[in-house]
């Protein structure tokens, strides 16, 4: 991925982060849903592409960890406590998958650790404040290949479906 292309994506995020806070902080929950969905997608294409955008300085497990859990609190604001818990799930998934990763340095890779910890504590809080219980332990690497063999298996369902 080009330098202009991974900077247009930082960009992107940051307004997107900036837009959805605003209508946050109005109660506006449904307005801020697009913005802080094309967040975590820039954010979701930047994890995708770790390498580059750490060579680049860009943050970007903060970046994906900010996007999930802005998602979460404005489905929890919205009294939509299912999908919340969701996104506070698969913000610990998809950190705790990118802190795996062989290619990343040893930075980048304890970044995503700090990242994957502050998401299960956050997962944590809502789950005490709201009463939803949370997955089997979320510290446990046994649950995350789980989920990968959830995943893998939703999409073939999925294109079976087709």
């Amino acid at each position: 991925m080009s330098v202009s292309q991974l900077k247009q994506l930082e960009n992107i995020w940051q307004t997107e982060i900036e837009q959805g806070n605003l209508l946050f902080h109005a109660s506006a929950y449904r307005e801020a849903s697009p913005h802080y969905l094309e967040a975590m997608i820039a954010s979701e294409v930047l994890l995708e592409n770790g390498t580059s955008s750490w060579k680049q300085m860009l943050q970007v497990p903060g970046m994906y960890y900010t996007s999930c859990i802005n998602m979460a609190h404005n489905y929890w604001g919205m009294q939509q406590l299912q999908n919340a818990a969701d996104y506070f799930l698969y913000c610990s998934y998809k950190l705790k998958m990118f802190s795996k990763q062989e290619h990343l340095s040893d930075l980048s890779k304890k970044t995503a650790v700090v990242y994957w910890l502050r998401s299960i504590k956050s997962y944590a809080d809502f789950s005490e404040e709201t009463g939803l219980s949370m997955p089997p332990n979320l510290d446990n690497d046994d649950t995350y290949l789980q989920l990968d063999k959830l995943k893998s298996l939703f999409a073939i369902n999925k294109a079976s479906l087709n």
